[in-house]
This record gives structure tokens, C-alpha cells and sequence, in this order.
């Protein structure tokens, strides 16, 4: 069901790959798609393929409508169909406009603690969250498209 407004919820199953296609098996599909019509799955794709426009940006779809629609290949998505999709699925515009504008700097401002390794990372988000600080660690002067793809490039590189 296309939603009339954003959703209250969002329930996310966050992908990454070095391919072109991500998997999304039947079991988190089925997670992702709930009765409750305040709640929204979302399939959220981040790919580092070596293709400029695609390296380092996150893709995201309504997982129950990309499922439903019948033009996806069983549980498989290339960063194409998560292009295609997006673009028939207006109601999450905003939650991509808002990823795509915070993305470049949130890497920036954590690009230490991700270095550093997943726990260190989630310590520190959590406590700037619980405090209400996180927003205080980003500044959202505009990040250069290679300095984010180069911070993405890093932190693969050393995990």
C-alpha cells in the first residue's frame, strides 16, 4: 500500500555490496512487509561497484511495493532496479533527498570511529544519541563527491 503521507516507522534491512546486485532472501522480504500501515519497509542498498554515479550512494525502496510490482528477479536487485523502482515510488523522495544531503557528512564526522571498527562506532552514536548530540557532530558544509568517495574507499579498505 502506497502510503498518503510518511510513515510514522520505518522497519530498514541495510544492504552494501562490491557487486552491482544485492539479495534480499525471502525471510528479510517477508520481515519487511507488515500490516501495520504507520510502518514501512525499506530495502536501503549502499554499493561500492566502481561506477562513479553509484559508488557510495544509498539506494532505498519500499520493499513491499518492489516485491509486489512483479518486475524484480526473486530476491535479487541491481542498483538499475533499485533506480527504476525509486523513481515509481515518489512517497520516499523525502527520506532520499534527506539521506543523500546528511550521508557525505555523517561519513565525515565518523569517518574516525568507523575506521576504528563497528563497536566504537555504535558506542559513540549511541551516547551522542541518548544525549541528544548526535546533530551536533555534523557540519553540513558541502562535502566534494570525491572526498566522500575517497572516506568510503578508506573504510573499506581497512575493514
Amino acid at each position: 500500500m502506497i502510503p498518503s503521507q510518511f510513515p510514522k516507522a520505518l522497519r530498514v534491512e541495510a544492504k552494501f555490496t562490491t557487486g552491482t546486485t544485492i539479495a534480499v532472501p525471502k525471510r528479510e522480504r517477508e520481515a519487511l512487509i507488515g500490516k501495520d500501515e504507520d510502518v514501512v519497509g525499506v530495502i536501503a542498498a549502499l554499493f561500492w561497484c566502481g561506477k562513479r554515479a553509484v559508488d557510495g550512494q544509498w539506494f532505498i525502496v519500499d520493499a513491499a511495493e518492489s516485491f509486489r510490482s512483479g518486475r524484480t528477479q526473486g530476491g535479487s536487485l541491481g542498483f538499475q532496479d533499485l533506480l527504476r523502482l525509486g523513481k515509481g515510488q515518489p512517497w520516499l523522495a523525502g527520506l532520499r533527498d534527506r539521506i543523500r544531503q546528511l550521508w557525505p557528512p555523517f561519513l565525515r564526522a565518523f569517518r574516525d570511529e568507523a575506521l576504528a571498527g563497528h563497536e566504537v562506532l555504535r558506542t559513540e552514536l549511541d551516547a551522542l544519541q541518548k544525549t541528544g548530540r548526535l546533530q551536533d557532530r555534523l557540519e553540513l558544509d558541502p562535502v566534494l563527491d570525491l572526498e566522500h568517495r575517497k572516506a568510503v574507499k578508506e573504510i573499506l579498505d581497512t575493514h
